[in-house]
């Protein structure tokens, strides 16, 4: 299955004191069908700590037969959808919307 890193660190911009929070990545699609085979895709919920995460997950490239699919992401900033098309590592904060890319 190819699978994807994704991390990142919260921070309140106002003190500089880390976020301890719980963040979920929901996939749009429970399963894939990859090479034939069918497979669960990663649904993985993680705390942070120091503020940091670090998480792995299904790519959502569109796959033969396919019409892609997202993660649904719920944390500190908010509720995001994000995809993730390539095996690889990404940062949260590149994959949401422009205001919180550096």
């Amino acid at each position: 299955m190819e699978t994807a890193i994704v991390e990142g660190r919260f921070v309140n911009k106002d003190d500089g004191e880390y976020i301890e929070s719980e963040i979920e990545f929901q996939p749009s699609r429970f399963w894939v069908d990859e090479h034939g085979v069918q497979m669960a895709t990663l649904a993985p919920k993680v705390n942070t700590n120091k503020g940091r995460f670090r998480v792995e997950l299904t790519t959502t490239g569109q796959r033969e037969g396919d019409y892609g699919w997202h993660y649904t992401v719920k944390c500190p900033v908010g509720t995001w959808t994000i995809k993730v098309d390539e095996p690889g590592k990404y940062r949260l904060k590149d994959l949401l919307p422009t205001r919180f890319s550096s």
